[in-house]
């Protein structure tokens, strides 16, 4: 197996774990560490152990030059006790997958729709 389709498959794992709510995130709002001295823009950030390693998920916006249009990429990396990148998994499809359920499971959609539902007269 070649080392992209492993990384596939281990953030494509961890996609699932978060959708079955066995791998809990936290939402970290001070990404200051992260754009520190460049003027890339990190809104959110999101924090979870599995096993002994801690993780760190977000998008990043950035641009090559000054006058260039904005970009992202989502970003899946190791960090340490002291969130500092330790080694970032290459990018792939599957990191946004993992991205969007986060959101999901964190923003709580589920409780809200339930609450809602329940709430509405039939």
């Amino acid at each position: 197996m070649s080392a992209d389709n492993r990384f596939l498959k281990a953030v494509t794992k961890l996609n699932e774990l978060t959708q079955d709510k066995q791998l809990k995130w936290e939402k970290e709002d001070d990404t200051n560490s992260i754009t520190y001295g460049t003027e890339n823009i990190v809104d959110v950030a999101y924090y979870a152990v599995c096993g002994d390693r801690r993780l760190r998920l977000y998008e990043l916006k950035y641009r090559d030059y000054p006058d260039a249009p904005w970009e992202t990429m989502t970003v899946l990396e190791f960090v340490d006790s002291h969130n500092k990148s330790e080694w970032v998994f290459p990018e792939n499809p599957a990191t946004r997958h993992l991205l969007e359920s986060v959101r999901y499971n964190t923003s709580k959609v589920d409780d809200f729709i339930n609450e809602l539902l329940d709430d509405v007269p039939r």
